[in-house]
């Protein structure tokens, strides 16, 4: 299994794609911040992923989640889940492949 994903964060997935009109996630993996890498999310429309370098994982069969080949490998195995508190909800990965996180946890090694 390239990722986990938990049933709430799908369900959040899924909320935002369907408000925003679109049926992709990508995951990417960004040089910047503290630590030097932190996780970038966007939304993208059908024409976005045509004739890309994809891994496709399926959230379910309407929606779907697209990554890199360049950030496959570092990705793989991770867990998607949702944070939630008071103030706000906000979608994090637990990745056995990095090495730790910066102090306030938006980077990582």
């Amino acid at each position: 299994m390239i990722l986990k994903i938990h049933e709430n964060a799908k369900n959040f997935i899924k909320n935002i794609m369907k408000n925003q009109n679109k049926r992709f996630l990508k995951i990417s993996l960004k040089n910047k911040g503290c630590g030097g890498k932190s996780y970038d999310f966007s939304l993208l429309n059908d024409e976005e992923t045509t004739n890309k370098n994809f891994e496709v994982v399926p959230i379910d069969e309407d929606f779907f989640i697209v990554i890199e080949m360049k950030d496959l490998l570092f990705l793989f195995g991770s867990e998607i889940i949702l944070k939630e508190s008071i103030l706000e909800k906000k979608l994090d990965i637990i990745n056995s492949n990095e090495q730790g996180r910066c102090g306030c946890g938006k980077s990582f090694i």
